[in-house]
This record gives C-alpha cells, structure tokens and sequence, in this order.
C-alpha cells in the first residue's frame, strides 16, 4: 500500500482547480437524485454489493461447515477472487459491444444462475471445487467497476444539461452505497446465522438446521439482489447509443471551447 500510494501521488497529476468550480450544497444532492438513471443506479450498486458482502462474509463458513473443506477454504476464497480479476475483460468486452448496462445485466443474470450451482461442489475433490469457484468468481468483480463507468456516464449527461463538472459527487453517492451495501451484509447476515444457531468456530459441528440456514443465506440472498439488480437495468435510459452521443456532444463543445480560446 504505501509503494501504490507513492506511485499514485508521484504519476497520477490532479488538474488545477477550475474558477468556476462551487461548492456542494444541498440543492446539487438534490437535483441529482431526480436523475432516474442515477436513482437506478445506486439502488443497483446498493443490491449488488450487499450480495458480495455476502459472499464474502459467508464464504469461509460455508467451505468449512458445510463442504467441510477446514483451512482449505481460504484458497478456495484466493481462487474465487483471483478469477474475478481474470475475467473482468469478458465483461469489458460485452461493454463496449452492447453497453455497461447490458453488460452488467449478463453479470447479473450469471451470478444468480453460477450461486446456486455452488451447492453442487464435491466435498472431497479440492480440484474440482477449485474449478466451480473460478467459473463462480469470473462476475465478482463485474459490478464494483462497470457501476462505477456507469456513473462516469451520469456524470457527462449532468455536465451537458448543468454546465457543472459534478462527477466527484456522483462518486461519492456510489461509494456511500457500496459501503451500506457491505454494512448491511455483515449486519444480515451474522444476525441471521445467530437465529439459525449456527456456530462459527472452525471445524465446530452444527444442527442441519444451522447449515440449512447457513446455505439459504450464503447461495439464496446473492441469487435475489442479484436478479432485482438486473430488473432495475432492464429500463436502464443511458444505453451505448446514449453513451456515444455524450461523448460527441462533450468532445464538440470542448473543441469549441479550443477554438474560442485560440481566437482569442
């Protein structure tokens, strides 16, 4: 961390504020949640890292107790993230065929279809379960960043309808629901496992119906965020072809902006 951090200060230049710039008020919070893309949009990132928090709250868990799988369940969970980042492309390149929402409705649809094939993992076969969590892992990552392009797109239509640069607001808003969607999975979650009597301790035995509530938390919450996050997209009103007029409408006033400031 403080080698990135020193690389990030060092390469990564900041432009100098603009004169124009003004500070946040609650009007501009205001005025943006009136945007429905906006509105989708955090009730979406809301949805989706709550059920990574899940995931990953219950993850351990579930490989020890009811896979029985004991300290092995951490390279499981390595594994897990590990193909989250290898196959960030596929999603990258559904993105730019079809769009950032298509493309994270695909994600969706295939984080609640891979889930629950997760109960059906070998017990006593590291390398076939290995196998199931890197073809489960390849959408974990999907949300964190095409939410995120998302609300880039967001924050091109508010410059083009406003004249305000609003972006590093429309980011906070989306780290705000990531946060809560994390918080509220550890906080459902856990309280959950309590009521369900499940113990915790490593290699502890268990009543099958601490395990049974176990697997409807870890395989059945990421399944129903994950299908109301694509039910949200569905309408999603900033599509590719959207997108691209953005883009050509900022990138002509801005060589208009060259053109006035070369002529004068």
């Amino acid at each position: 961390m403080p080698l990135t951090a020193l690389l990030a200060a060092g390469f990564a230049k900041e432009e100098s504020p603009k004169a124009s710039a003004k500070k946040t008020n609650l009007k501009d919070v205001i005025s943006l949640f009136k945007s429905n893309a906006c509105r989708r949009l955090l009730l979406c990132d809301l949805l989706l890292m709550f059920g990574s928090g899940v995931t990953g709250g219950l993850f351990l868990f579930y490989f020890d107790a009811v896979k029985g799988y004991g300290g092995l369940a951490a390279a499981l969970l390595l594994i897990y993230f590990i193909a989250g980042l290898i196959g960030a492309p596929i999603w990258t390149m559904i993105a730019r065929r079809w769009g950032k929402h298509v493309s994270l409705i695909c994600a969706c649809i295939y984080a609640a279809i891979s889930q629950p094939l997760i109960m059906y993992l070998p017990e006593n076969n590291f390398v076939a379960a290995a196998i199931g969590m890197s073809a489960a892992g390849i959408v974990y990552t999907s949300g964190a960043y095409l939410l995120r392009a998302m609300m880039a797109d967001i924050g091109d239509e508010d410059l083009l309808q406003t004249g305000q640069d609003r972006t590093g607001l429309l980011y906070a808003f989306v780290t705000l629901t990531g946060k809560a969607g994390y918080a509220l999975a550890v906080g459902v979650t856990y309280v959950g496992l309590g009521l369900f009597g499940f113990n915790s301790k490593l290699g502890a035995g268990n009543t099958p119906e601490a395990l049974t509530g176990l697997t409807f938390l870890f395989i059945g919450l990421p399944v129903v965020v994950n299908i109301l996050g694509a039910l949200l997209l569905v309408k999603y009103p900033i599509d590719a072809k959207r997108t691209a007029e953005l883009q050509a409408a900022i990138a002509a006033k801005r060589d208009l902006a060259e053109q006035a400031s070369g002529s004068a």
